[in-house]
């Protein structure tokens, strides 16, 4: 399971991650722990979407977007 900081430029895209605010000790503890308790399937399901996520929206992706040519 993923954790990302709400700080980080993913965290936008990668929704599926645990998003904490990494100077929230409370926070980021309570993350690991439902990482660490999380089921299984739910686990599966969630990075099975990130993983699309990032193949979609690639440098590739960006390039044809960006240059289209």
């Amino acid at each position: 399971m993923l954790i990302l900081s709400t700080f980080a430029g993913a965290a936008h895209e990668l929704s599926d991650a645990l998003l904490v605010n990494p100077y929230d000790v409370a926070q980021l503890s309570e993350s690991i722990h439902r990482a660490l308790e999380m089921p299984e399937e739910e686990q599966t399901r969630r990075m099975q979407r990130m993983r699309h996520i990032v193949r979609e929206h690639n440098v590739y992706a960006g390039r044809r977007i960006f240059c289209p040519i």
